[in-house]
């Protein structure tokens, strides 16, 4: 069975005056000799269950395959509604494009990183029904799967593809449009729209995101949740027992007026920044530097404490894809200016794909959580500790693979800055005042926001 999901303790939890807790100062390094016989034997029996179905040889029913998204039936366009384009929406809807055009919705299907790793996945159907999800932005139709593998898939031509909608990625329609008519998220549409409208309630839910946001757990779940289940983390945590939704942060309230000529009225903006943000990410995470003494004299020991706090997410973080993950980069400089010392911490989460999916171990941070890691250096005169935080898309190993290998572009974006301080080591050199010891944190959901309390 799949371990359970961690619980984070939670401000009810929390005994009065005390931190949340902890997820341990430093990652163990290596998976201990009883996880990888467990991987040994799980190896061991996918490929027996390949080698059986190598020889039976049947096709599967797409329909008996719960677990894969299907392309969305948006049926043909509204009255008075020429495309699905998300441009033809955009005529009337001028604020609301302008938004989806600088999201990586709209970049789904385009985005360098996306291209390479489906001709790394062998250019998997099922990988489109996301990042192009509307029906008429398949080339074919799916009608079967051979030996219930998705990566030998039984076809036809789709007579409802539209070249020309696949390059929107996740377009307007995808959330949008079902039936011909044009769903909205209130109970009062505005009056005189030139198309049928409709009320969805689950626009303001994370039903909303949850069939993308999600990976299945498939026939050999050896993971809690799947890799990308970005929706099952979200809901298991406290934010979500608390009455947020993935809307409350990705599609903060604005007042404006929908279309062009209509009332002024609160809505939802269409930004849905996330992991590509840095604005977003620094709202989700706070670094926190300190040293265990305020002041320090020739040749002391010091143990400086970097903590890493879950501060503004309701899932744990980094989430997403399974390869991003924090570092921090610890930098010992000398009187000359130069490192003499470097180390490097990561917050990551570790899975073995092949030959079957197994989760190695989640280091991630959950929400109202924190990690610390520690270094320990000694006071000198003109000497310097340099400690820098940064996210990254993917591993450098990864990108290397997928620029020689699968076409990404070397200038692709993998990592972003998120935090830097450089603290004199000098014998009696003055502190920042953010960097002094402090008591723990206490973390809180409050106002709208995680709010930390000391």
């Amino acid at each position: 069975m799949p371990r359970q999901p961690h619980q984070p303790q939670t401000p009810e939890q929390a005994p009065s005056g005390q931190a949340p807790r902890g997820q341990g100062s430093r990652a163990p390094r290596h998976v201990t000799l009883r996880a990888a016989g467990a991987v040994t034997v799980l190896a061991a029996a996918a490929v027996a269950l390949g080698a059986f179905s190598w020889f039976t040889h049947e096709q599967t029913d797409l329909a008996q395959h719960t677990e894969f998204a299907r392309p969305i039936q948006t049926g043909p366009p509204p009255v008075s509604v020429t495309s699905l384009s998300a441009e033809e929406c955009g005529r009337c809807h001028a604020a609301i494009y302008a938004e989806w055009r600088t999201t990586m919705h709209a970049r789904a299907w385009t985005d360098p990183l996306v291209q390479s790793y489906w001709k790394k996945e062998g250019e998997l159907w099922v990988c489109r029904t996301c990042h192009t999800p509307l029906e008429a932005q398949q080339p074919v139709t799916v009608l079967a799967v051979e030996d219930g593998h998705i990566d030998r898939p039984v076809t036809e031509p789709n007579e409802h593809y539209d070249p020309a909608l696949v390059d929107e990625g996740v377009t307007c329609a995808s959330c949008h449009v079902r039936g011909g008519t044009i769903f909205g998220p209130n109970r009062t549409p505005a009056p005189g729209a030139p198309h049928p409208t409709a009320y969805d309630p689950n626009l303001l839910s994370p039903e909303a995101c949850y069939r993308c946001h999600q990976v299945p757990d498939g026939a050999m779940p050896f993971f809690a949740g799947g890799p990308c289940a970005d929706d099952f983390q979200f809901r298991n945590g406290p934010y979500a027992r608390n009455g947020y939704t993935c809307q409350s942060c990705h599609m903060p309230t604005v007042d404006r007026a929908v279309a062009s000529g209509s009332p002024v009225r609160s809505t939802r903006s269409h930004i849905w920044r996330g992991g590509h943000a840095p604005e977003m990410l620094r709202k989700a995470l706070t670094v926190r530097l300190a040293p265990d003494v305020p002041l320090w004299g020739d040749g002391q020991r010091l143990v400086f404490t970097a903590r890493l706090t879950n501060s503004g997410a309701g899932h744990p973080i980094p989430i997403g894809d399974p390869n991003r993950h924090f570092t921090v980069h610890w930098e010992l400089i000398n009187d000359k200016g130069r490192v003499v010392r470097h180390r490097t911490d990561k917050v990551i989460r570790r899975i073995l794909w092949k030959p079957v999916t197994v989760e190695v171990k989640d280091g991630r941070i959950a929400p109202l959580s924190f990690r610390d890691f520690e270094y320990k250096v000694r006071s000198r005169r003109g000497w310097r500790l340099r400690v820098t935080v940064n996210y990254h898309i993917l591993t450098a190993h990864q990108k290397k693979g997928l620029v020689k290998r699968h076409g990404l572009p070397p200038a692709t974006p993998d990592h972003i800055d998120l935090y830097r301080q450089e603290v004199d080591l000098s014998p009696g050199a003055l502190v920042p005042s953010e960097m002094m010891p402090v008591p723990s944190p206490v973390a809180t959901l409050g106002a709208g926001r995680l709010a930390a309390a000391e």
